[in-house]
């Protein structure tokens, strides 16, 4: 996983945050945790979102004083129009070819509206970063296959018909804003596999367990 630089986008935040914390956790497995893991999101800093490219920058400045590698996620930069400020630092630390560290840049926004904030910088992104992976939202099938490899990995199977009406309950509820659809599924799914007592999900248990929300 670590390439030096990647970026990541899109209005699906579930599965964004989810990708991240798999590369993370894989890269700590992988390097027997001599890595160091910085995570900054300039979402939670309302007032003096500067301070976070200081504190990157003074990240990359002592990098290799506890750590062999590194790890930075930084979020929500380009959000508050901090583009110009994070493109110099990019440039001034050749970070897309620092083997050492692995800078992950991410954003819930489309292309779309991250061109409109920041379009040179997104060209040298969508250039310079491996990975780079836009997270659209899912359409209904989509979300049906999605639902299927999200319980493969917390160890269950599910039935297509049981993924098919739980998608139905929650993806195609008018109430349910699209950008948290995989939020409320994965919400959905941990509560099955708590109450189900068993490795299958069946059409049965999403019948039960799962209420279609009415308006």
């Amino acid at each position: 996983y670590l390439s030096m630089l990647g970026f990541f986008y899109g209005l699906d935040s579930y599965r964004i945050k989810e990708y991240i914390d798999e590369i993370i956790q894989d890269s700590l497995q992988k390097y027997d945790q001599k890595i160091s893991v910085l995570r900054l999101d300039v979402s939670n800093h309302e007032e003096g979102t500067g301070e976070i490219l200081d504190q990157l920058e003074s990240s990359l400045k002592n990098f290799g004083l506890f750590a062999d590698k590194q790890i930075i996620a930084l979020g929500h930069a380009l959000d508050k129009n901090l583009a110009v400020e994070l493109e110099k630092l990019l440039k001034k630390y050749s970070l897309e070819k620092d083997p050492h560290i692995f800078l992950i840049l991410y954003e819930f926004l489309d292309e779309q509206s991250l061109n409109k904030k920041a379009k040179k910088l997104i060209a040298f992104l969508k250039k310079s970063t491996k990975p780079c992976k836009e997270m659209a939202l899912l359409n209904s099938r989509q979300m049906n296959d999605w639902v299927v490899e999200e319980c493969k990995k917390l160890g269950v199977t599910i039935q297509l018909s049981a993924a098919k009406s739980l998608v139905d309950r929650i993806y195609s509820n008018e109430n349910t804003e699209k950008e948290t659809s995989t939020w409320n599924l994965a919400q959905e799914i941990k509560k099955l596999i708590s109450f189900a007592k068993h490795k299958t999900i069946t059409l049965n248990d999403v019948e039960i367990l799962v209420n279609i929300k009415q308006e």
